[in-house]
């Protein structure tokens, strides 16, 4: 089977090969592949109705916890000083 891509996923093709040292084909296969195996993984991931408002009762437990103060974007900064010591 020949697929027709357009322009654009032809040339992000190629770059990808060139990355890889592989050729086209090899790269688009392998691409396809391992996003094929992550949609099977999520698919795969199907929760049951109790186990999905488990998960929503915990992400609104997390959502509701203070916010660690004087941290920044960087928790770890409050825990540790300059040399890497704990506070």
């Amino acid at each position: 089977m020949n697929l027709a891509v357009d322009a654009d996923t032809e040339r992000f093709a190629v770059r990808l090969a060139k990355l890889r040292g592989v050729s086209v084909e090899q790269a688009v296969g392998a691409a396809v592949r391992a996003e094929l195996a992550r949609a099977e993984r999520m698919a795969g991931d199907a929760l049951t109705p109790a186990q999905r408002a488990k998960v929503e009762q915990t992400m609104a437990m997390v959502a509701g916890l203070p916010r660690l103060s004087g941290a920044g974007e960087d928790p770890a900064a409050i825990l540790y000083d300059e040399n890497g010591l704990p506070r």
